[in-house]
């Protein structure tokens, strides 16, 4: 009887008091996760022979949400490239408004990546847009620290470029 899924397990194989026994596949699909002690044993075993192992169910379980999490991260990486992509295809076109459109929407995930920031700021500049350039600006303040000296005088001079439009 499989008592993996009666406990929350899940696939992880079965449980054994408070250890989980796993094949060696599926120990190694948390391999970013281990600890250099689990990565050395998993080894041994691989070198031995062996085709499972018995872990902590409790780190089993960390793994599985630190992947779940790194999965998450990377898909939204995945997702800003493409729009950062899809973006500048469509500044080269031309399209400026709809460029803004995309970058707006990428910046809404929060993403700690640059671009974006970037040329919505260059963009709504372009446009005297000062009011939405300084929210963007800020926005990339707050997530984007090791860029707050580029922000910061991008902010600066919008802020005076505004006023001298008033």
């Amino acid at each position: 009887m499989n008592m993996a899924r009666s406990k929350g397990i899940g696939f992880f194989g079965f449980l054994l008091g408070n250890r989980v026994n796993l094949t060696i596949d599926e120990a190694d699909k948390y391999r970013l996760f281990h600890s250099d002690a689990d990565r050395e044993r998993i080894l041994g075993a691989i070198f031995s022979g062996k085709t499972h192992l018995s872990f902590l169910a409790h780190e089993v379980k960390r793994w599985k949400s630190e992947k779940e999490e790194h999965d998450r991260e990377i898909a939204l990486l995945h997702k800003t490239v493409e729009l950062n992509h899809k973006g500048i295809a469509l500044e080269k076109e031309g399209q400026v408004s709809d460029a803004i459109e995309v970058y707006e929407e990428n910046i809404k995930s929060d993403y700690p990546a640059s671009h974006s920031y970037k040329r919505l700021s260059v963009l709504y500049r372009k446009q005297k847009d000062f009011d939405n350039e300084e929210r963007v600006i800020k926005r990339a303040i707050e997530i984007l620290p090791r860029d707050k000296e580029y922000f910061g005088d991008r902010l600066s001079k919008c802020i005076r470029l505004r006023e001298k439009q008033k």
